[in-house]
């Protein structure tokens, strides 16, 4: 499942999409966990915050975020169109 730039540029500013996308992508918690540590954007959240994403991460069915990825692509491709 690869990401386009647009796509790539939502990953790194919102908090939904990369849980989204890092669940699609098979990540394991840890992996997620220390992106939301050292990213840009999510080296400041708090440790609540990374916990709430975490706990939302492991309730995601992975089929769900591979749909959502899927609906994203679509998405930038006909508006790129």
């Amino acid at each position: 499942m690869s990401v386009d730039m647009e796509q790539a540029k939502r990953l790194m500013l919102e908090q939904n999409a990369l849980m989204i996308a890092a669940k699609a992508h098979g990540f394991a918690n840890a992996t997620l966990r220390a992106i939301l540590q050292v990213g840009p954007v999510y080296s400041e959240l708090s440790d609540v915050d990374r916990e709430k994403i975490i706990l939302e991460f492991e309730k995601q069915p992975a089929e769900t975020a591979q749909r959502v990825m899927r609906f994203w692509r679509t998405r930038t491709k006909l508006s790129a169109a």
